[in-house]
């Protein structure tokens, strides 16, 4: 008796240990929800760079490996928060459905949100083929937020679904390097 369940813990092991490093044990994309959300994934690239890939809405982008991304449910849509805990740095990505006709425009925002402040807005396109024209056109602007202060927005639409970036106005340069990376399937 003491040798089969010997054995039996002995292949258990072995099973355990094939699966976990062969990597023909991996997450099924049943197992990467939780809820009703579709978990990012997170691949290294470089000692600076990682990327984010969520298959549920079919886009990845690179973010400074330093930051930790994690999304979930918000209201009716999805938060991904990218976030740096030694320095506070940090950008969000949220996600709600945009069924509408009528693109992203300053005019477009203020009926939802006529309080609002928007200030320098420009129409850019984002991607890594910007300088070809070829990317989702976004809506740039500088807000304000009593809670952050001043803040980046980078809003458009992608597939059917409205994106809204915000991060902290001193971390303009680094969300437009992200948003040059950011890529659709």
């Amino acid at each position: 008796m003491k040798k089969l369940i010997l054995i039996i813990v002995i292949l258990a092991t072995v099973g355990f240990a094939i699966v976990k490093f062969t990597g023909e044990g991996e997450q099924s994309m049943e197992s990467l929800v939780v809820g009703d959300v579709i978990l990012g994934e997170v691949k290294k690239v470089d000692a600076d760079t990682n990327t984010f890939v969520h298959k549920g809405y079919g886009f990845s982008l690179n973010f400074p490996s330093n930051m930790v991304a994690s999304n979930f449910r918000e209201g009716e849509g999805e938060m991904i928060n990218f976030q740096d805990n030694q320095n506070d740095d940090w950008f969000q990505v949220y996600i709600t459905p945009w069924d509408e006709e009528e693109g992203i425009s300053v005019e477009r925002i203020k009926q939802d949100l006529p309080d609002i402040s928007i200030t320098a807005p420009q129409q850019v396109v984002i991607g890594p083929r910007q300088q070809e024209g070829v990317g989702p056109v976004a809506l740039i602007f500088f807000s304000q937020d009593s809670g952050l202060g001043d803040t980046r927005e980078v809003w458009f639409i992608a597939e059917g679904n409205l994106y809204q970036i915000t991060t902290y106005k001193r971390l303009d340069s680094m969300l437009g390097l992200i948003l040059s990376t950011i890529i659709f399937n």
